[in-house]
């Protein structure tokens, strides 16, 4: 018998609108075998889907107001405490919201393949476990 440890894809959640930066976000994150990305168009399913997914990380898109982002910064640190955060800016002049427990990571345009892939890895690494990320299958010769 011979007993194999495979590792679950962690979940990213990206919250926003299809566009061209998010285009290109979403196909560079889905290459990763290590990722499942959920992306949620709706900001009307957030706190559905904050409540329902396990969430390893969340990405909010370039295109949602500042405003926007603080509203749902609050909901995340409600519903999801400890889940890091991820925010796209066209710009980092914008003036977003910290938590008390930790902060906003933000990461303005150009949004250059090996920076977002090494902030992600770092998000999801000082995540905190809720859950065993490995299944475990076993298989009879």
């Amino acid at each position: 018998m011979e007993i194999e440890v495979r590792h679950l894809p962690k979940t990213v959640l990206y919250l926003g609108q299809r566009s061209t930066e998010t285009k290109q976000v979403l196909a560079l994150l889905a290459r990763r075998s290590d990722l499942r990305v959920v992306q949620l168009p709706m900001m009307e399913s957030v706190a559905w889907a904050l409540e329902g997914l396990p969430a390893s990380l969340i990405v909010m898109g370039p295109e949602l107001r500042s405003d926007l982002i603080a509203e749902l910064f609050a909901t995340i640190e409600r519903l999801r405490p400890g889940v890091p955060v991820l925010a796209l800016r066209s710009k980092l002049d914008e003036d977003l919201p910290t938590s008390s427990k930790r902060q906003l990571s933000v990461l303005a345009q150009p949004y250059a393949a090996p920076v977002l892939l090494h902030l992600v890895d770092m998000a999801l690494g000082s995540s905190l476990p809720c859950a065993s990320t490995a299944g475990v299958s076993v298989k009879r010769n």
